[in-house]
């Protein structure tokens, strides 16, 4: 999102196509654990997904992988334009979800896109670039709320 903006292209135009052309479901597959630990901490917190996707693309990827319907909030880049990292969509997001920044735990795959702002702004952060690294996070928050 930010090349295409810096190159002078199109956002909107951009999604469009993504949403049009990309099909991720040879990528992507259904991992019941996942989806445990999903309801699992549902069952606790509130659930959002902040994403660079836009919605079409975001809701086809929870389809495939089973987590459609786990969570509270879908924020995604169409509710701003403005891509991660970025303070006034930030901020949008945690009025959206009605929490301050220490009350929220961000989880993401890249720090310096999905994790530094959140953390600089006061919420605690999650780095995991794989599926079993988020395996730990029901123990680690079923230990925090103790």
């Amino acid at each position: 999102s930010h090349a295409c903006m810096e190159l002078g292209g199109d956002l909107r135009e951009l999604h469009r196509r993504f949403a049009d052309e990309i099909r991720p479901e040879r990528f992507l597959s259904r991992d019941e654990r996942v989806i445990t630990l999903l309801q699992s901490l549902g069952s606790r917190f509130d659930l959002a997904i902040y994403t660079n996707n836009n919605r079409i693309l975001s809701n086809r990827v929870m389809e495939i992988i089973g987590v459609a319907g786990l969570f509270r909030q879908i924020l995604t880049i169409e509710d701003s334009w403005l891509p991660k990292p970025d303070t006034d969509a930030l901020e949008k997001v945690y009025r959206t979800i009605g929490r301050k920044p220490e009350e929220c735990l961000f989880i993401g795959d890249r720090y310096d896109i999905d994790l530094r702002l959140p953390a600089d702004l006061g919420s605690a952060v999650f780095l995991a670039t794989s599926v079993e690294e988020l395996f730990p996070l029901n123990k680690l928050m079923h230990e925090e709320e103790s």
